[in-house]
């Protein structure tokens, strides 16, 4: 069966073919000889059965991203604003 692998780092679908599956891994094939397990999905990484699901995981992916880093920036200006409003104490 051919599954849609999504790869969000680096913007990639490509199809694979899976020898078998289970409800939380896949088992690829591997060349001639050999089949390697790997988890249905990971923090950046995925099988799926449409392409166009595989593409809503890597926008998901990259909207989470978008989302840690504007609230990273958010608690960095609010440090700078406390930083900028600090006064020396009395002597």
């Amino acid at each position: 069966m051919i599954k849609y692998f999504a790869w969000a780092a680096f913007n990639e679908i490509k199809q694979k073919e899976i020898v078998k599956e289970s409800a939380k891994t896949v088992t690829i094939k591997t060349g001639l000889c050999g089949n390697h397990r790997e988890s249905k999905i990971s923090e950046d990484r995925g099988y799926f059965d449409t392409w166009q699901q595989a593409k809503d995981f890597i926008i998901s992916y990259w909207n989470a991203e978008v989302s840690r880093i504007e609230a990273r920036a958010s608690r960095t200006r609010d440090n700078r604003r406390e930083a900028e409003g600090m006064q020396e104490p009395p002597a």
